[in-house]
């Protein structure tokens, strides 16, 4: 379903780099460029989801036991408008450059009810619909289809630190991921010490065996699909862990009371997470 955007709400496509097009809401200037069209676009307000169900051989009906999620599509109507033909031309091969078949690139929108969110997007096609002249109009309409890998938009992160300014190596942080998704959050640890973090049935020390150095700072990251422990210079710290791993997330809809605990650590020591608040949707 076509979604009807407002000059309130801000559509804008960012390349690899970070260049930024506008095309939708609070253009400034001239009306020149590539525009989203007034025919709207699709795949902005909602991601597929397939249910997995399960049955008993004489169950009645039948029980859902998970979903899973593919790739999206986003269809965007684009229309580009240059002050002469050739000024078209070269605004049509800029807008090229900005999302790519092999590079990530994002879709960000902004709305007055939810702020910023976005997803990382690669370009599927983008199809000229001519049924005119360019050289007479400069301009003509595309039909852009975005491949969305990762189709649940994202927020703003939320985050909290503790610092162990007492000297008594006890403290804790809070994580929400918002209300529709649960999240593996990441932290980093700033030495001295050996930390231990607990939360949602999780408790793992971190490198028992090897304590952080001052001055050293190690990353987390407890995503099941691919958990990274590594340090600031770059050294995988896996081995140290001892088959230690963060076996659950961070359940939606609450805040998370995550509890840290520190031997050998002084009043650098700290604690800094992080996790992802994700929508199923842009609008």
């Amino acid at each position: 379903m076509a979604a009807v955007l407002t000059d309130h709400t801000i559509v804008e496509l960012i390349s690899p780099e970070g260049h930024r097009v506008r095309i939708s809401g609070a253009k400034p200037g001239t009306d020149l460029g590539a525009w989203l069209d007034t025919s709207g676009p699709d795949g902005l307000g909602s991601v597929e989801i397939d249910e997995i169900f399960d049955a008993a051989a004489r169950q009645w009906g039948e029980t859902k036991v998970g979903e899973t999620m593919n790739h999206g599509e986003i269809d965007l109507p684009i229309f580009i408008l240059g002050d002469s033909p050739d000024d078209f031309r070269r605004r049509r091969e800029h807008f090229k450059t900005i999302v790519r078949r092999h590079e990530l690139g994002w879709l960000a929108i902004y709305t007055n009810a939810h702020g910023w969110r976005w997803v990382g997007v690669k370009l599927g096609e983008l199809k000229p619909a001519v049924p005119y002249d360019p050289r007479i109009t400069r301009g003509a309409k595309f039909e852009m289809t975005l491949i969305v890998e990762s189709p649940l938009a994202r927020s703003a992160d939320y985050s909290d630190s503790w610092f162990n300014d007492t000297g008594s190596g006890k403290g804790s942080v809070s994580l929400y991921p918002g209300p529709e998704w649960e999240a593996w959050p990441q932290f980093v640890i700033q030495g001295p010490g050996v930390v231990t973090i607990e939360y949602a049935g999780n408790k793992v020390t971190h490198m028992p065996d090897a304590p952080i150095k001052a001055g050293e700072a190690v990353l987390v990251n407890t995503d099941e699909a691919r958990p990274t422990v590594r340090s600031s210079a770059g050294r995988n710290l896996w081995p140290l862990m001892k088959g230690q791993k963060y076996r659950h997330p961070i359940p939606p809809g609450k805040v998370t009371r995550v509890t840290i605990t520190v031997t050998g650590g002084t009043t650098e020591t700290a604690v800094y997470a992080t996790c992802a608040w994700r929508h199923e949707g842009l609008l």
